[in-house]
C-alpha cells in the first residue's frame, strides 16, 4: 500500500475520532460553551458555530483542533489553558510512554524467542491487561512504597529539588513541576547536569515505570512465543527446536518469515504502554496527561478537557500507527 493510502487511512479514523468526540461534547452543550475563550456569551455562539446545524458545528470543532483552541482546565489540579496543561504535562507523559515501550519491546521480544525456542508458548489476551496493569501497580505500591518505604509513593521530584541553583525547575502549586528547556524532568536534569535532581526524579519514575514495563514486556513475550513456535512447528518441526545445529541460521530465517506478525503485534503493545500509562499515572500521582484526564472527569466535571485529553492520547497512538504502517506495510489493529 503506496504512503497516500496509509495517510488517508488514518485520516478517516481522525476524522471518526473527532466525530466521536464531538458528539460527547455536544451532548453537554453548556460545558461546550463555557469552553470558549470569551467570557462572552454571544461570541462563544458566534465562534463555536452553535447558531448552525451540528454537522456544521463539528467543522468549528475541527477548526478549534486544529488551531489549538482547546478550551480550558478548571479543577482543583490545574487551572488555565488546555494549550498550556499540554506544554506541561505532555513532556513526562512521551518520556514515560517511549522508554517503558522500548524497554518493554525489548526484553518481550527477546523472553519470547527463548520462551518458543525452549519449545513452550503461552497467550494473554488484551482485555485482560488493564486489570494486570492495576494488579502490577498496587502491588508495587504496597511492598515498595508503604511496606518497605523504599521509594517514594507519589509524585514528580522531590521538594529538595527546588532552589536558586535549579533555577530550571518551576514548582507550580499541587507538586506540578514545570522544567526547562524540554519539560521533561529526567531529561532537563541530565542537560543541566543535575545529579541531585536526576537521583530524585528517577526514585519517583520507577513505580509507574516498571508498572507499565512488566505486564507490557509479557504481552509481548506471549505474542513473540506464539508467533516463532507456530513458524517453527509448520517449516521445521517441533524436534529441531532444540536439537537443531543450525540455530543461528533457524533463528534468522524465523525472524524474516515472522516479521509482519511481529510489526502488527507491536502496534498493540504500544496502545497497550498507552493505557498502562494512564493507569500507573493516576495510581501513582505521576504528572502527565492522565492529571488532566482524572481530575477533570472527577472534579468540576468538563467534557470539553476530558476529550481533550483523550484527543492527545489518541493523538499519540495514530501517530505511531501510522509510522509503522509506512515502515511495516502491515495495517492490521
Amino acid at each position: 500500500m503506496k504512503l497516500s493510502k496509509i495517510a488517508l487511512k488514518y485520516i478517516y479514523t481522525f476524522l471518526f475520532t473527532t466525530a466521536v468526540l464531538f458528539i460527547f461534547i455536544r451532548s453537554n452543550s453548556n460545558i461546550y460553551i463555557e469552553k470558549s475563550f470569551s467570557l462572552n456569551y454571544n461570541y462563544s455562539i458566534k465562534s463555536l458555530g452553535l447558531k448552525y446545524p451540528v454537522p456544521i458545528q463539528y467543522f468549528y470543532y475541527l477548526k478549534d483542533i486544529i488551531t489549538g483552541n482547546l478550551g480550558y482546565v478548571n479543577n482543583p489540579y490545574y487551572n488555565g489553558s488546555f494549550i498550556s496543561a499540554i506544554h506541561v504535562f505532555l513532556p513526562n507523559t512521551l518520556f514515560i510512554i517511549i522508554t517503558s515501550f522500548i524497554v518493554s519491546l525489548i526484553l518481550g521480544y527477546y523472553i519470547g524467542i527463548k520462551i518458543s525456542m525452549s519449545g513452550f508458548k503461552f497467550n494473554i489476551s488484551m482485555i485482560l491487561m488493564p486489570f494486570f496493569y492495576v494488579l502490577t501497580g498496587l502491588s508495587i505500591l504496597l511492598i515498595f512504597g508503604s511496606i518497605l518505604g523504599v521509594l517514594p509513593v507519589k509524585g514528580t521530584v522531590s521538594p529538595l529539588a527546588f532552589g536558586p541553583k535549579n533555577h530550571w525547575v518551576i514548582p507550580y502549586n499541587n507538586n506540578i513541576i514545570v522544567t526547562y528547556p524540554t519539560g521533561s524532568i529526567i531529561i532537563d536534569s541530565i542537560i543541566h547536569l543535575s545529579g541531585p535532581v536526576f537521583l530524585s526524579s528517577i526514585l519517583y519514575f520507577i513505580m509507574p515505570f516498571v508498572t507499565i514495563v512488566i505486564p507490557t514486556m509479557v504481552y509481548t513475550a506471549s505474542y513473540v512465543s506464539m508467533a516463532v513456535y507456530n513458524e517453527i512447528k509448520r517449516d521445521y518441526g517441533m524436534s529441531l527446536i532444540i536439537y537443531s545445529n543450525s540455530y543461528k541460521d533457524m533463528i534468522s530465517k524465523l525472524r524474516n518469515n515472522i516479521r509482519s506478525k511481529i510489526i502488527s503485534g507491536i502496534k498493540r503493545s504500544f496502545l497497550l504502554v498507552v493505557i498502562g500509562s494512564i493507569i500507573s499515572g493516576i495510581i501513582f500521582s505521576y504528572q502527565g496527561m492522565w492529571s488532566l484526564l482524572f481530575y477533570s472527569s472527577r472534579y468540576n466535571y468538563n467534557a470539553f478537557s476530558v476529550s481533550s485529553s483523550v484527543l492527545i492520547f489518541f493523538i499519540i497512538i495514530i501517530i505511531f500507527y501510522f509510522i509503522v504502517d509506512a515502515y511495516g506495510g502491515v495495517y492490521e489493529i
